[in-house]
């Protein structure tokens, strides 16, 4: 009879796994459907899916599972600038991975968190926060994560005006990309160098910068990163007084953005267009443009990009 009732204990127990592993899997689906909302911008419909995944783990228990959610939802918050909501589940997340002695998972949290308190315009915090990162990832032996982090630092410091040692940062991490081979990183490390130049008036400088790090990202198949270059490209031909540059360089971007879906780089990129046609005197053309980004942005919930399409197209 004892034999009997663990036998029937055991098959209960297989089944009760089962059941789990099945759940599992289908917690992992909806993860990777909300990923791929995300790299399409979709972030509300993405957020649903995290957080039906995250229901699913803890329902069958998996906490570290469900924080690798909070994660994700944090990083959909903060592209639609629910930044104390993506701060509370950060923290939330950073918590978890704490208590089970994931040092680079914490990490990984600070600079996420980084990136909601630059984009609050809490600059000392976010360095205070990329710093905190670089550390973890150095002590724990990865100087790729540590170099990544310096790059993410030197846009603070640009933010707060703090010129030089963002560039050093920056040509420090494109020293050690360059020695592991990592082009695009190295790439990404120009783009963001030619941002500090173009602060600094050394547009020419910033140009010759940008147009390696596009042929970079064409020549590695990344036509997101290469459109995004592009974009930043037309925006400073603009300021060289060159809309024909712009519009030309910029059409290419958004063909891209047009192509994979990604509605607010588009909408970037029409108001970067219509300020090369307003430059050109071609008004009409120019606030069509912002009437399209107007609209995406107010269909993704970015109401204070809208006021700004609206405010220009307000401009005589």
């Amino acid at each position: 009879m004892g034999k009997t009732m663990t036998k029937h204990s055991k098959e209960k127990d297989d089944m009760a796994s089962d059941k789990a592993a099945k759940q599992a899997r289908q917690a992992g689906v909806l993860m990777d459907e909300g990923l791929d909302l995300i790299e399409h911008q979709e972030y509300p419909k993405a957020c649903e899916k995290f957080r039906e995944a995250r229901g699913i783990y803890e329902g069958i228990g998996l906490e570290d599972k469900c924080a690798h959610c909070d994660v994700q939802m944090g990083i959909a918050m903060t592209a639609i600038n629910r930044y104390e909501a993506a701060l509370e589940l950060f923290t939330k997340a950073r918590g978890v991975f704490e208590a089970n002695m994931d040092a680079q998972a914490v990490a990984d949290c600070d600079l996420d968190m980084a990136v909601v308190h630059k984009e609050m315009g809490k600059y000392e915090k976010a360095l205070e926060l990329y710093l905190s990162a670089r550390s973890a990832y150095e002590a724990a032996g990865n100087p790729i994560k540590a170099a990544t982090s310096d790059m993410n630092t030197a846009v603070a410091y640009r933010h707060i005006g703090q010129y030089q040692p963002a560039e050093l940062l920056l040509i420090s991490a494109k020293d050690l990309f360059e020695q592991s081979g990592l082009d695009t990183q190295v790439a990404r490390c120009d783009q963001n160098l030619a941002n500090i130049y173009i602060l600094m008036g050394e547009l020419e400088k910033a140009k010759d910068l940008l147009e390696g790090a596009m042929a970079v990202f064409k020549a590695n198949d990344q036509p997101l990163s290469e459109a995004d270059c592009a974009t930043n490209l037309a925006n400073l031909y603009n300021m060289l007084d060159d809309p024909k540059s712009a519009i030309r360089t910029v059409s290419l971007a958004r063909k891209v953005y047009e192509s994979s879906n990604v509605p607010v780089s588009l909408a970037k990129s029409s108001i970067c267009m219509a300020r090369s046609y307003r430059c050109m005197d071609q008004v009409e053309k120019a606030n069509e443009l912002l009437g399209l980004a107007k609209e995406i942005y107010e269909a993704k919930g970015l109401e204070e990009f809208a006021r700004t399409c609206e405010e220009e197209m307000s401009k005589k």
